[in-house]
């Protein structure tokens, strides 16, 4: 899932913040970085009900320099795929 199509679910900025509990800085990072990090994208999926969609590969593939909290959320994808 990108920002954009964050934004135009959800409106605005604000809403998101609200929503995931995360202060605006947050939000500010994500454009700065071009990307919402993997667990940020799982709780935005259930919080628009499976319209937006965290997609793992995406980033894995787009970003070479992956936060901690990335390369969880891959290997925990990996971990369900497998069971």
């Amino acid at each position: 899932m990108t920002i954009d199509e964050v934004l135009h679910h959800f409106k605005s900025e604000y809403k998101v913040c609200q929503l995931l509990g995360i202060g605006r800085q947050n939000f500010t990072y994500w454009k700065k970085k071009g990307y919402i990090t993997y667990m940020q994208q799982l709780e935005l999926e259930k919080l628009s009900g499976g319209v937006l969609k965290a997609n793992i590969k995406d980033l894995y593939d787009r970003y070479s320099n992956h936060s901690v909290r990335t390369k969880q959320g891959l290997n925990k994808r990996k971990e369900i795929a497998n069971d």
